[in-house]
């Protein structure tokens, strides 16, 4: 007679449940300047307790206060605030090279560096969108190799196989030397391949290219094949490199097919692109559950070397809802290491600009209602403070999606998900015109005090 597991099934489950509903009591440990996030399976139906000690306004004397210097910004723009001395690594790059935009030979290039808030091209969509309407381009611009969610990203087709993929988050396999500047790198298998395909439905400019570009580094020669919209392949032989580099093939691109025939472990790939010859780019980097930490390791002579294939004229690091605490008020300990990662990338790339966007409203429920996180006042402060002190740009984004309750009404309008962090599509749509109207006010600014000869 077979035994009956049922009451053991039930008992563990019932366990398992009261195990975690306990954890909720647990202090979250704290290791040095990182905080664990707390475990508890029932906070979105149980209210916290009001904490009138953190109110949403900073206190007036804080050295970290948010100024609000922004009378010169028209109705409904949130200004960024470019803190670049005579360096001029803000936002001046940019506005220089979209000032020279038919003139300038190439594409107009941003990148945002960020987390999981960016993800799928989040935010960074209709920013190109209307960059591209206004300055001119097309294209959905680099894409990784490889994707844990492919189908997440709506402006382009994005399928691949037979790939090893590393990147910062890994816990084993992964060796920061072969990492691109945000720390990804691929390994090709036996028939590696990836494959990019235009978008028509999702946003506008993004069905065609005329450009497509792998980006890799070789230890020895191999071979890579690469097809357009289906027609014969062309085949390239690689030669050892000394750095990043990189194949194009051109045209009225609808889809374009790069492989890897051989399983070559003299090749490292980086990326895929579907881009623009002219006008304006821009590149999603989002790393799930990033911090910015992992930029830490990315070696100068990779910045220097991918700096020199593919310029960027702006980079934007949208990190910090993975290291913002409910608890945690001071973040000088983040500051002080993510500063000298900052300070690398200037150094390394001397023409390009930098730009912090600051974390978003993150709410949670309380007994007065739902209110922002205690503490991300705090941590957009401090990335404010960061901004100034590496004499580069700032954008406050909490401040521009309309501060407290911002996202509760998102999600309301589905703009939002219900865990009163993270937007959707539709919201990033949103968001991603709040910091065009920044920047094509910055840009219009830039114009009037550097008028064309």
């Amino acid at each position: 007679m077979k035994r009956n597991y049922l009451h053991t099934v039930v008992w563990v489950t019932i366990g398992l449940l009261l195990s975690l509903l306990l954890m909720r009591w647990i202090p979250s440990p704290v290791i040095g300047d990182w905080q664990a996030r707390p475990l508890d399976i029932i906070a979105d139906v149980i209210a916290q307790p009001a904490d009138s000690t953190n109110d949403v306004s900073l206190d007036s004397s804080s050295p970290h206060q948010i100024k609000q210097s922004q009378d010169s910004c028209p109705p409904g723009v949130t200004c960024i605030m470019d803190f670049a001395n005579d360096s001029a690594q803000g936002m001046e790059p940019l506005y220089r090279a979209l000032s020279q935009v038919n003139s300038l030979g190439r594409p107009v290039r941003i990148a945002v560096l960020g987390d999981s808030y960016i993800e799928g091209d989040i935010v960074t969509a209709k920013l190109r969108e209307l960059l591209q309407k206004r300055f001119g381009g097309h294209g959905a611009g680099l894409v990784p190799i490889t994707s844990d969610s492919p189908g997440f990203r709506h402006t382009i087709g994005h399928t691949f196989g037979n790939w090893e993929s590393h990147h910062g988050n890994d816990h084993s396999g992964y060796s920061a030397t072969w990492a691109n500047i945000t720390g990804h790198y691929f390994t090709p298998k036996q028939k590696a391949w990836v494959e990019l395909r235009g978008e028509k439905k999702f946003l506008t400019l993004l069905d065609t290219c005329r450009n497509s570009s792998l980006y890799f580094s070789a230890t020895a020669s191999t071979t890579v094949v690469a097809s357009v919209n289906g027609d014969d392949p062309q085949y390239f032989s690689v030669q050892p490199t000394t750095g990043v580099s990189a194949l194009s093939v051109t045209g009225r691109i609808g889809r374009v097919r790069w492989e890897i025939p051989a399983g070559d472990s003299h090749i490292t790939c980086y990326a895929a692109s579907f881009d623009c010859d002219r006008g304006v780019l821009v590149d999603n980097y989002g790393l799930r559950s990033a911090s910015g930490y992992h930029l830490a390791l990315i070696s100068d002579d990779m910045m220097r070397s991918f700096d020199a294939v593919r310029h960027y004229d702006l980079i934007v690091f949208a990190y910090g809802m993975n290291v913002a605490s409910r608890n945690r008020k001071d973040y000088s300990a983040y500051i002080a290491k993510i500063r000298p990662t900052i300070e690398r990338f200037k150094q390394n790339m001397p023409q390009t600009g930098f730009l912090i966007m600051s974390v978003a409203d993150h709410e949670e429920r309380t007994s007065d209602g739902f209110r922002t996180l205690p503490g991300i006042l705090n941590l957009i402060a401090a990335q404010r403070q960061l901004a100034q002190d590496c004499n580069i740009a700032f954008w406050n984004l909490y401040e521009a999606m309309g501060g407290q309750g911002s996202v509760v009404e998102m999600a309301k309008n589905h703009e939002a998900n219900l865990d009163y962090t993270h937007v959707n599509h539709k919201g990033g749509m949103r968001l991603g015109k709040l910091l065009f109207d920044a920047i094509e006010w910055g840009e219009r600014q830039y114009e009037k005090s550097h008028p064309k000869q």
